[in-house]
């Protein structure tokens, strides 16, 4: 409920015909996210990141490439070098990303550890409709929050539909939207609305 939030975006306002070329991007914190919980959030989001696509109101990927299978295995490989090189410490995720390549263009942004301390979200586009953003702040939120619980992949793997994927985070979630949160089904409201579970 952040009125700052409200006035930028009623000031703002959206257009269909937006370049696409902008997004919105979305910091959470992930400085008490381990190795492995990242692993398990590059996994679970390149698993259900299609069912995303009709809600980021972009057409172009360019600065925010999807996360895919080849992103868990650079991670892997990370992992893999550092405990070659520190046999006897545990990395921290900021470890393993703080000398790598300038490549911060990925829908899901892991660079930002090291400078932020946080997992940024790139996808969304420049949609500035306040209602939207809560929904998309929610839903990425929750994907960091479960990626701390080490759920079985076969749970997302089950998700064919964003309502799928809305349950499944309210099932495990730490932060449960209101009901209102995903209720409104009119017209104009975009994809990203789902019915309460």
């Amino acid at each position: 409920n952040s009125r700052g939030l409200r006035a930028l975006c009623d000031g703002l306002g959206t257009d269909e015909d937006e370049d696409s070329a902008p997004g919105i991007h979305v910091h959470v914190g992930g400085d008490d996210l381990s190795v492995a919980d990242v692993s398990r959030l590059l996994l679970s989001y390149s698993i259900v990141e299609k069912l995303f696509e009709p809600i980021y109101r972009r057409q172009s990927r360019n600065y925010c490439r999807p996360t895919t299978v080849d992103t868990l295995r650079w991670w892997l490989q990370k992992v893999r070098e550092y405990r070659h090189v520190h046999p006897d410490q545990q990395p921290r995720p900021r470890d393993l990303v703080y000398d790598s390549p300038a490549d911060r263009y990925s829908d899901v942004n892991l660079h930002a550890l090291a400078k932020h301390g946080t997992i940024e979200f790139r996808a969304m586009g420049a949609w500035y409709d306040y209602d939207y953003l809560v929904r998309w702040a929610w839903l990425v939120r929750e994907m960091v929050n479960v990626s701390k619980l080490g759920i079985a992949q076969r749970e997302w793997t089950a998700c064919k539909t964003l309502d799928d994927v809305i349950a499944l985070l309210r099932k495990y979630g730490s932060e449960l939207p209101s009901n209102q949160l995903f209720a409104d089904k009119s017209p104009e409201r975009v994809e990203m609305l789902s019915t309460e579970r």
